[in-house]
């Protein structure tokens, strides 16, 4: 299932969650551009997206980026979180922030095989 390439050939997708709203696509940068377009990362909307202008600065621990494998799973969203239908913690966090030191330990186990 791929539906305007928001979800990959799987039917997995990424999710980009500010504050003020998210988005899906199978590319976490259009996710990410279409929040920041819409004014959802700075509360203004942004044209131009260069990578040390105000939205890429705002967004360092204003977002969070999560893969949801199976977007069918999706039911809604609570303080920043994906839930699933049955309303269990969804999709695997991929950046909560420079400074979620939990996060990125978590991220180094994975790649690392220390589960």
């Amino acid at each position: 299932m791929n539906t305007n390439n928001k979800t990959n050939i799987k039917g997995g997708t990424f999710l980009v969650a500010s504050s003020m709203d998210w988005a899906i696509n199978a590319n976490p940068f259009r996710a990410f551009v279409d929040l920041a377009r819409q004014g959802k990362v700075t509360g203004k909307p942004v044209n131009t997206i260069i990578s040390n202008g105000k939205s890429i600065k705002e967004s360092d621990n204003g977002i969070s980026v999560y893969y949801i494998p199976d977007w069918k799973q999706f039911g809604n969203m609570r303080y920043g979180t994906p839930l699933d239908i049955e309303g269990k913690p969804l999709g695997f966090p991929i950046y909560t922030g420079v400074g979620d030191y939990s996060n990125i330990e978590r991220l180094n186990d994975l790649i690392n095989g220390n589960f």
